[in-house]
């Protein structure tokens, strides 16, 4: 049937295919993302990009003829969430610590290398109330909501904190 992976995860693919009339059949797979197998069961495809992938497989026989209605499977591949490590390189390093570290960062919070996960993850914030990061609930989460109001709006973009959503929802792995 449909399935539905993350980026960078394989879907396993096997086929049969027999003719009528006893000819040798030549099977094509088409994973939809340009590539193809000649092989009845290609085994594991992995997707790399998020993105809706049409699968078919079609038998030929000897003659050239092909299955008029070739079986068909869609592949949806959502975008693997942001790892903790792109999070810290790619924000809080670049865009928070100028505030966010050294001997007295703002808020209580040291956003750097090194520090920022252990500050974070169920941790009560110091400036508002709430939980700083609560792994698997971002819309409960004062990392987020706080960016998520428009605070710091100069700084961290949509893609930021879409990226920080996608991170904290994702169970906020220490990856």
């Amino acid at each position: 049937g449909n399935v539905t992976i993350t980026a960078g995860q394989s879907v396993t693919f096997s086929g049969s295919a027999t003719d009528p009339d006893g000819d040798t059949v030549t099977v094509l797979w088409n994973f939809g993302d340009g590539s193809t197998s000649t092989m009845l069961n290609p085994g594991a495809h992995v997707y790399a990009s998020a993105g809706t992938y049409s699968v078919t497989f079609t038998a030929t026989d000897e003659h050239g003829l092909a299955d008029p209605t070739p079986d068909t499977r869609t592949i949806t591949v959502n975008a693997a969430a942001p790892t903790f490590t792109f999070i810290q390189t790619s924000i809080f390093t670049p865009k928070c610590i100028n505030c966010h570290a050294g001997s007295s960062p703002e808020a209580g919070l040291d956003l750097s290398a090194g520090q920022a996960y252990g500050e974070l993850i169920n941790v009560p914030a110091e400036s508002r109330s709430g939980i700083r990061v609560i792994p698997g609930d971002p819309n409960n989460s004062v990392l987020y909501t706080f960016l998520a109001a428009g605070h710091r709006s100069s700084q961290v973009t949509a893609a930021d904190r879409q990226a920080i959503f996608d991170w904290i929802a994702s169970g906020a792995p220490n990856n």
